[in-house]
C-alpha cells in the first residue's frame, strides 16, 4: 500500500529551503534599498557641489577691477582674501557691486553689497545644503597683484571645496577649479 503524502522531516527540509531561499532574496532587496538610498545621497551631494561651483565660478569669472580698492583693499586689483583668509574672497561683480564668497560653519555663503565697498557688505545667504558640511573651501589667487601685474598675467583663481552628506557612510567629494575672468587685464 502507497501513502501519497510528505513525511514530517520532508516538510521541515523544504520549509527550511524556502524560509533561507525568501531570507536571502530579502535581504538583496533590503540591501539594494540601502545602497539606492546612498547613490541619492551622493547624487543630491554632487548636485549641489556642481551648482555652488558653477555659481562661484561664473562670477568670479565677471569680477571687474576695483580701481579704488573699497572692495579687495588694494586698488587696480580684481581678488583679494580679506585678513590673509584663504576660506574669503572678496571681488566686484558684474553689476559693479562687492560680492564676496566664504566659508561660514561649515556652509558656503555669498554676500553682497549694496555699492562697491566691502563695509557694506549684506547678510549671508548660504549657497549649500543644510544636510551637507562643507570642510574645506579655499581660494588662491594667481596673478592679481601679488605677482601678476607686474609679470603680465591674467588674474586667476583656483578654489577648492571639500563636502560631505552629514550622517552618510561614504566619504567627501573633493573639487578643484581654476577661473580666468572673460574681461582682459589691461594698463591703467
Amino acid at each position: 500500500m502507497q501513502k501519497n503524502g510528505f513525511t514530517l522531516i520532508e516538510l521541515l527540509v523544504a520549509m527550511t529551503v524556502f524560509i533561507i531561499v525568501i531570507t536571502g532574496a530579502l535581504n538583496v532587496f533590503v540591501s539594494g534599498f540601502k545602497q539606492q538610498g546612498e547613490v541619492l545621497d551622493l547624487i543630491e551631494t554632487l548636485n549641489n557641489v556642481s551648482y555652488i561651483s558653477e555659481y562661484i565660478s561664473r562670477a568670479l569669472r565677471m569680477a571687474q577691477k576695483d580701481i579704488n580698492g573699497a572692495c579687495v583693499a588694494v586698488p587696480k586689483n580684481n581678488f583679494s582674501n580679506p585678513g590673509g583668509a584663504s576660506y574669503v574672497i572678496n571681488f566686484i561683480n558684474y553689476q559693479g557691486k562687492c560680492q564676496q564668497f566664504s566659508l561660514e560653519g561649515g556652509m558656503v555663503v555669498v554676500r553682497k553689497s549694496s555699492d562697491k565697498s566691502a563695509v557694506n557688505l549684506g547678510a549671508a545667504v548660504p549657497l549649500s545644503l543644510t544636510s551637507l558640511s562643507i570642510s574645506n573651501l579655499r581660494f588662491q589667487i594667481i596673478g592679481d597683484g601679488q605677482t601678476g601685474q607686474a609679470a603680465k598675467e591674467q588674474p586667476k583663481v583656483t578654489f577648492n571645496l571639500q563636502a560631505q552628506k552629514l550622517n552618510r557612510s561614504f566619504g567627501s567629494i573633493s573639487f578643484q577649479t581654476t577661473i580666468s575672468q572673460r574681461q582682459l587685464d589691461i594698463a591703467y
